[in-house]
């Protein structure tokens, strides 16, 4: 009577191995760190380093919102994200929201920030011009390729007198009308700007477009 048949031993065998492995996932589940964090760094005089983690949220859709400009990114496997951003005058925080979650962060003290900024959200696929200044300076460009809800954008802080927009005449754009969004950070709400590029006979040409 003390000793089991066979199949009721295997049985018991297979219960204390469930018991016995099936415990620590679920505790290891429970215990899982899911702080969120926001750090902002200065990155020599004119440029910030921007760490954001949450664990618990690997490739979610996440908005950096970097005063008026709204830059849209992924995190990654981790649920982390790194982006170095340019100071920008006036700015002073930082924040980022993937929907259920939002963080702010304090930008640093640091060096006199450049007082002309200006983003453009390419609204026409795929970008139709260059953003520089007129001492030849470029944007640098930010956003996540994949974040087909919000478009990405070329992201330019100087000191220049002039900011615009130098658009190469192609057979792809020529004769077409091209729209973008412009934001500074001096200015609450975007503006559209709308493009009739020249005829094909101006191809190999460019137009220049002050936005600043």
């Amino acid at each position: 009577m003390g000793v089991w048949p066979d199949p009721m031993r295997g049985a018991a065998f297979a219960a204390l191995i469930w018991l016995g492995l099936g415990a620590p996932v679920l505790a290891q589940s429970e215990n899982m760190d899911c702080a969120e964090e926001i750090v902002i760094t200065a990155a020599g005089a004119s440029d910030l380093d921007l760490h954001v983690a949450f664990p618990c949220r690997p490739y979610a859709a996440i908005d950096v919102r970097y005063g008026p400009i709204l830059i849209p990114e992924e995190l990654s496997q981790d649920g982390t994200l790194f982006l170095a951003l340019p100071r920008i005058a006036g700015i002073s925080d930082i924040r980022v929201d993937t929907g259920p979650q939002q963080l702010t962060g304090s930008v640093p003290n640091g060096a006199a920030s450049l007082s002309g900024s200006v983003a453009v959200f390419w609204t026409d696929q795929p970008r139709w011009g260059v953003l520089q200044d007129n001492d030849g300076n470029t944007s640098r460009q930010l956003g996540f390729p994949g974040r087909a809800d919000l478009p990405g954008l070329d992201l330019l802080v100087t000191g220049a007198d002039e900011i615009g927009l130098s658009v190469p005449i192609t057979q792809d754009t020529c004769g077409r009308s091209l729209k973008a969004t412009i934001q500074t950070a001096q200015a609450p709400e975007p503006e559209m700007l709308s493009l009739s590029v020249p005829s094909c006979a101006l191809v190999g040409h460019s137009v220049w477009i002050p936005v600043s």
